[in-house]
């Protein structure tokens, strides 16, 4: 690049850091542009910038050529707008143009930069090395509080500059700055619940640190402004793990969030309500399409940094309750949305009303029930929940689905990985949006959002990449599984999964064979490695297999020790767990565990004890029962898992492809 061009990259770096606060991206990123590298992106709210400079005027149809194939490439999909812009000229001379793509053709806006900004509403990013520095510094200083206390305290450090701005120069110096935060916290918003969550400040917050913090973070304000309590929030969880996730109580990540409001499709004039409002992070999203907001929280602190996130982002918190919801009347709404408390005990009610028996439910399912209760007709609601809720592995399952299905037409179902909830929880969720309304049978859209983009480093969950989501349709009723159902795939390297079973299997056999008493086992029949595949054969185990039941069930820690392999739910060692002096069964068999390692499959034919946590099965069809055994352990673990665990009914109408060899 020449010098004159790096002077219009500059030029148009300047540019854009006077209008955004910021600046634009110059690096190459593959996951959004393949091999293509613009000389600048940007991406705010789902809106895509993409920059190219040229360092003379006529360079300008080239600068087009390459913006239009940036376009053409990147990943449109992911995008609400895309805004294509062209730097041209260098010091004197600099001036840039904003063209958008439509039907294949380039236009030019007559739109500034600054407009687009305003009609964006941006707000910078706040930048994390803020929060990292802030909270060194209570760290250096011996403030050592909970995360949700910390939040609390810059909370008020905030709230206090939004009701005074000049608060550090009013201040008088003969008050405790402590108790001069409280009192005009009381006096300006009159909810002793909320001012009294911050009287630890005056135990805990030596008065010059007091003095000092205000300063810092009376600069971070005049930058970003004063909308960034979730972004502290956010970041002093990553830090501090208190006893949220032993309560059920799990805060829902940011991206979850937007895409669980987005759904909900809202409108200015919809009333929003999420009666488990945590912190307020549906609402305060929520807040972007209506103002129309309704809280509920039974817990003082959350109550309080929910109120604190209305308070900052100027919204109404009039309607902001600190009640169970259960306990609080709400009239009928247009949306509700909510990431309820998961396997936790409910309160009594004291509303009667139950038009859709929540009362007869527990747990999450109470809460889903009672959210359709408080929607109007043809309202939409959405919630996260456990997938366990919607797969046939139990009878309370069925039982919900069913109540369910008496007033929802289910509208889109996204199934989330275990990560989700990391650091607190690991779980795999599902979120539903539905209608209130009769159900219309109607096909409904389930996603497999596993891939989410985020992976975990250092037990963060942190964005690494694009989403991919893979969709599939379902007409959905109360004996099916409303989850995701992945498709038996075929291996990649049969040969490569042959030698793990083999490893596997002549390694735990020969170690049972040390073991005096029981029969020589004839490993000569393990899958040969160098066997030529002929073709792929599609088998339904019911038409292979039968259940057996065995009469004598084994508990793994009260068991006395000798020779015969106890099988349980692992994944390791054939399943093997200990060596017993008793048996369950003697004779050919396979195990499918059904907890713990779900879908883990070992053949046996040797005697063998077995716990509850397994499924029997025994071939009625003469067929090699190892090869068998081998896609069993290969295809169930994909498809099944502790959240979505495998039954009877459900292997035994199980399709799965087995290799035919020469």
């Amino acid at each position: 690049m020449s010098n004159s061009e790096k002077i219009t990259d500059c030029k148009m770096l300047n540019i854009w850091n006077n209008i955004f606060n910021c600046y634009y991206n110059t690096s190459s990123n593959k996951d959004l542009f393949d091999s293509k590298i613009p000389d600048g992106w940007f991406i705010y709210n789902d809106n895509l910038f993409i920059i190219e400079n040229k360092k003379n005027i006529k360079d300008k149809i080239n600068g087009l050529k390459q913006l239009k194939n940036y376009y053409i490439n990147c990943h449109k999909d992911n995008f609400n707008k895309i805004y294509l812009i062209l730097g041209l000229g260098t010091n004197k001379d600099f001036n840039y143009n904003i063209y958008y793509i439509r039907d294949n053709k380039i236009f030019i806006t007559k739109k500034t930069l600054e407009e687009i900004k305003d009609e964006l509403n941006y707000k910078k990013d706040f930048d994390l090395k803020e929060v990292h520095e802030l909270n060194q510094y209570l760290y250096d200083n011996g403030i050592n509080l909970p995360k949700s206390q910390k939040t609390l305290f810059i909370a008020s450090i905030l709230i206090c500059l939004k009701i005074k701005p000049n608060f550090v120069k009013e201040y008088d110096k003969g008050y405790l700055l402590a108790d001069k935060m409280i009192q005009v916290i009381q006096e300006y918003y009159n909810d002793t619940i909320f001012s009294n969550m911050f009287n630890f400040i005056k135990k805990s917050i030596h008065n010059d640190h007091l003095l000092e913090l205000f300063k810092k973070l009376e600069l971070d304000v005049k930058i970003y402004g004063k909308d960034i309590l979730n972004q502290f929030y956010s970041e002093f969880c990553i830090f501090d793990r208190n006893n949220d996730s032993s309560l059920g109580v799990v805060l829902t990540p940011h991206d979850i969030v937007k895409i669980m409001i987005k759904e909900l499709n809202l409108k200015e004039t919809d009333i929003l309500l999420d009666f488990c409002t945590g912190t307020g992070s549906f609402l305060i999203e929520g807040s972007k399409y209506t103002k129309y907001l309704v809280g509920c929280e039974n817990n003082d602190e959350r109550y309080s940094l929910a109120k604190c996130n209305f308070i900052l982002n100027d919204l109404d918190y009039s309607h902001l309750y600190y009640n169970s919801c259960f306990n609080q009347q709400f009239d009928k709404v247009d949306k509700v949305i909510i990431n309820p408390p998961f396997s936790c005990s409910c309160p009594d009610a004291t509303i009667s009303l139950d038009e859709t028996n929540w009362k007869l439910f527990k747990a999450e399912q109470k809460f889903v029930l009672y959210q359709v209760q408080c929607l109007k007709e043809n309202g939409i609601g959405c919630c996260i929940i456990p997938r366990s809720n919607f797969n046939n592995s139990c009878k309370k399952s069925l039982d919900f689905k069913t109540e369910l299905l008496k007033y929802i037409a289910p509208l889109k179902i996204y199934n989330c990985n275990s990560k989700v909830f990391v650091p607190n929880a690991s779980v795999e969720c599902t979120i539903l949006i539905f209608k209130k309304s009769i159900n219309l049978s109607n096909e409904v859209e389930i996603i497999d959002y596993s891939d989410d983009g985020y992976n975990i480093k250092k037990s963060v969950r942190m964005k690494d990449h694009n989403p991919n989501p893979i969709k599939q349709y379902k007409i959905l009723n109360k004996l099916i599984d409303w989850n995701y159902e992945k498709e038996f795939e075929k291996p990649k390297d049969l040969s490569e999964l042959i030698m793990d079973y083999n490893l596997n299997y002549i390694y735990t056999h020969n170690t049972i064979e040390k073991n005096k008493g029981n029969r020589k086992i004839n490993i000569n029949i393990v899958i040969p490695e160098n066997l030529e595949l002929k073709e792929w054969k599609k088998i339904k185990i019911k038409d292979y297999f039968k259940i057996i039941k065995s009469n004598k069930i084994f508990q793994i820690n009260n068991t006395n020790k000798g020779y015969i392999p106890l099988i349980s739910s692992s994944c390791l060692n054939n399943g093997i767990v200990k060596f017993i002096d008793d048996y369950s069964y003697d004779n050919e068999c396979i195990t499918i565990a059904r907890n713990g390692s779900v879908g883990a499959s070992f053949y046996h034919n040797c005697k063998i004890g077995v716990t509850t946590d397994l499924i029997i099965i025994k071939n009625i069809k003469d067929e090699n029962l190892h090869i068998i055994a081998m896609m069993l352990n290969y295809y169930l673990p994909q498809k099944y898992s502790y959240s979505n665990k495998i039954t009877t009914d459900k292997l035994l109408n199980e399709e799965v492809f087995i290799p035919i060899f020469n």
